[in-house]
């Protein structure tokens, strides 16, 4: 059977078996990485030799709209989905499994990129002015922002919070849904959908503290105590989408004087902010959503350029 055809059924099968974004990645790998250059070849043509020439062109010339190099991280991914698909194939037709011998790129290494501590300062004070002013949208885009540096939320998650979500009683946020855009395959275009989080453990309530009553509070005044399906970010019953948040996130900071970053780098700020006050590894974890402890000690538990600093005066004590 050519590899392309099978493929195409696997993601058939796959299409009411797992979630939309699950799936959407699946077709765009699929489309974009595999069938271009392994879905001519018969399946049981596809030994090592093939698969790390297919490897190697990744690695080259991965992507297909720049002809630029893929990350460490898709390289694997794109593998690790090739041998997945065989495997499947092979089970369906209670073939022997086939394994390989394919020399992978080693794991990306990268320190975590943070916020300084001035520079949150200027975020959250940016915050408290445009909630205390009067141009409504402007504050609650704002508050997004917030959202992401004080509690952790990723980009998705607080496209998708509404006010429903806040329990200002019991002081509380519900992450309980993720906005993403899905693309379907070539010539179908896409579209924002809301759905679970990103796993069971993506569901999960986050108490806040001083700083996020006072930005949710003023906002909640400020929007005149809007209903429980209007979204916090757009003050409407409709989302936004992430990539448009991104866009505005990064004009924000521009605005307030800080050096534009990933708005990945607002929960990376507030983990490792999390970790210097001591808060313990599982706890953090519970509250960032991850599916197992090991994340989060592999993306935080390690120090940080100040921690290095600090740690090396010390040692002129001992001198």
């Amino acid at each position: 059977m050519i590899f392309q055809d099978w493929l195409e059924e696997w993601l058939q099968d796959k299409k009411n078996e797992v979630k939309p974004a699950t799936y959407s990645s699946y077709l765009l790998a699929i489309e974009n990485h595999l069938i271009p250059i392994l879905g001519g070849y018969e399946i049981e043509e596809i030994n090592s030799a093939v698969l790390q020439e297919a490897v190697n062109k990744w690695a080259k010339e991965g992507n297909i709209k720049t002809n630029q190099p893929l990350s460490s991280k898709s390289i694997r991914e794109n593998y690790g989905l090739a041998t997945r698909t065989i495997k499947a194939y092979c089970e369906k037709n209670k073939m022997p499994i086939i394994t390989y011998k394919v020399k992978l790129p080693p794991r990306d290494n990268f320190d975590i990129e943070t916020f300084t501590k001035e520079e949150q300062k200027k975020i959250i004070l940016k915050i408290n002015l445009a909630c205390a002013g009067k141009r409504v949208k402007y504050a609650c885009k704002c508050v997004g922002i917030g959202l992401g540096l004080c509690a952790g939320l990723r980009i998705g998650e607080v496209c998708a919070i509404k006010w429903g979500n806040i329990d200002f009683e019991n002081r509380t946020i519900l992450v309980d849904s993720t906005a993403q855009r899905i693309s379907g395959k070539k010539g179908e275009g896409s579209e924002i959908v809301i759905g679970n989080p990103k796993t069971s453990n993506g569901f999960r309530t986050i108490p806040f503290n001083a700083t996020i009553e006072f930005f949710l509070l003023s906002l909640y005044e400020l929007c005149n105590h809007p209903g429980k399906d209007i979204y916090i970010v757009t003050n409407s019953n409709k989302c936004t989408e992430p990539r448009t948040y991104e866009s505005t996130y990064k004009t924000f900071l521009r605005k307030a004087g800080v050096k534009t970053r990933k708005f990945h780098c607002l929960r990376h700020s507030f983990a490792t902010k999390a970790i210097a006050c001591r808060m313990d590894y599982k706890t953090l974890s519970k509250l960032l959503g991850h599916s197992d402890i090991k994340t989060t000690l592999a993306l935080y538990v390690h120090p940080q350029l100040e921690d290095k600093r600090v740690a090396m005066e010390l040692m002129d004590n001992f001198i």
